[in-house]
Parts: structure tokens; sequence; C-alpha cells
């Protein structure tokens, strides 16, 4: 009683401002609740909203996803858990890394079953990953790469955009679909061929940053490529059909 009562005067979600609780924390209840886990996504448009064993099951077949061999997330962009997540990359901690990178335990069983001899987490520009405090891909990279003993691979770099220099995550659907991504790769990275490579990213909506990632690792002796995002997002229309969210 003590304890609930202490970590309530003292201490406040990291999402919400709210009082965290015991159980939770450093989130509070609510907010820990709002997170929704993923379920297995489809291995052609990646959709959590489509489970296909084929593309030709896949219900939108109009997506290639040729370069990449499976996609894998942790939870699902949506409605209050959307807003904590987004929270959790720029005031991350070692205590809200512990809590929202748990579900990363499930996942490395899972990883078992694949046949992965390196992780490369997604490039991010200097100038972004000083403004919040590191890149969130790269924590997440090196989380899996810690409790999977798998060896981490900074091999991606990224090269400007030639959309007006904006970020990804501030262009429209159309816009991210069109924009053209460079990446490269470092020679002393990969020098040999890789059977399997798991290419490890914060957040994914179009996965169109992801296909040209892997595109570059292809063409760079790369194997299959298997894909982690700690979140997914579902567009509008499948929030609503799926999760009732109109957001």
């Amino acid at each position: 009683m003590l304890q609930n009562l202490l970590i309530s005067i003292l201490f406040r979600c990291p999402a919400c401002n709210h009082s965290s609780e015991s159980r939770s924390f450093p989130y509070c209840t609510a907010c820990i609740d709002s997170l929704t886990p993923c379920p297995p996504l489809c291995k052609n448009c990646a959709s959590p909203a489509c489970i296909a064993t084929s593309q030709l099951s896949c219900s939108r077949q109009w997506i290639k996803n040729d370069l990449i061999d499976s996609f894998h997330a942790g939870y699902v962009l949506a409605g209050p858990g959307y807003k904590v997540l987004k929270r959790w990359k720029v005031r991350h901690g070692i205590f809200s890394d512990k809590r929202i990178l748990k579900v990363l335990d499930t996942f490395c069983i899972k990883l078992q079953k694949l046949n992965i001899q390196a992780i490369i987490p997604m490039p991010q520009k200097f100038k972004r990953s000083w403004a919040i405090g590191g890149s969130p891909a790269e924590k997440i990279a090196h989380t899996i790469s810690k409790k999977s003993k798998i060896p981490l691979m900074t091999a991606l770099k990224i090269c400007p955009s030639t959309t007006q220099g904006k970020r990804q995550a501030e262009l429209s659907q159309i816009d991210r679909i069109q924009n053209k991504l460079n990446f490269s790769v470092a020679s002393s990275e990969i020098d040999r061929p890789i059977s399997d490579i798991l290419l490890v990213d914060d957040f994914m909506t179009t996965g169109h940053t992801l296909r040209q990632a892997a595109h570059v690792l292809k063409i760079s002796n790369a194997g299959k490529i298997h894909v982690f995002c700690l979140g997914i997002r579902l567009d509008q229309a499948q929030q609503h059909t799926h999760l009732g969210y109109c957001t």
C-alpha cells in the first residue's frame, strides 16, 4: 500500500503524465492496456488483417514484397497505444525500454526457427537521432541481438531524401511510396554472402523504406531477408474495419 502511494506521488507515466502504478511501472495501467499485440503478418502485404499462406491467397495481391521473406511486429499502431509508442521513441529510458521492449521476449522465441546470421537496424540521420536521444531502431536491434546472441551489424547508411529533405514519417502515404530513398552498404560489413538477415525498424506504415533497404542488401550478397518492426500501422480503413478506430 505504501509502495503504491509513493509511486503515485513521485512517479508519473511517461506517456500520459498520470500516476504510475507498481504493476505497470513506469507506465500507468491505462497506457499499458492500450497497447495492442500484433498478430501474425501476411508474408506478402505485411498486414495483420490479412493472414495469407501465399501471394495468391493475399487480399492485397497488388502489393509485391518479393525481396522480403517474412514480416514480424510487436504491436499494432492504432488507438491510444499508438500515442504511447510514439512517446516512447522520444522519452525512452531504462525502465520504459524494459516495459515496452518486453514484447521482444516472445519474438526471440520465434526467431529460433529462422536461420538468422546477422541483425541489421535501419539507419537514421544523425540530426534526428540526436534530437530524440538515440536511434529507436538501433535500440530494438541491440536488444534482439543481446537476447538472441545473434551478431549486430550496422551495415546500412542512408543518403539524403529527394523529397525536400523531409523525413519519411512526415510524408503522406502516397508521398512515402513515391519518395526515392537511397541507401548504401558498407563493404567492410558485408564482405561475404549472408544467408539470412533480420532487418529491424521501429515503425512500419507502407513498408516502402524497408523494401528499398532490402533491395540494396540483396545486391550486396544478402540471402533471405526477414523484417521485424516494433509497431505496424494499419491504414484508416483497416483500423476502422478491424479495430473500430476512426483515427
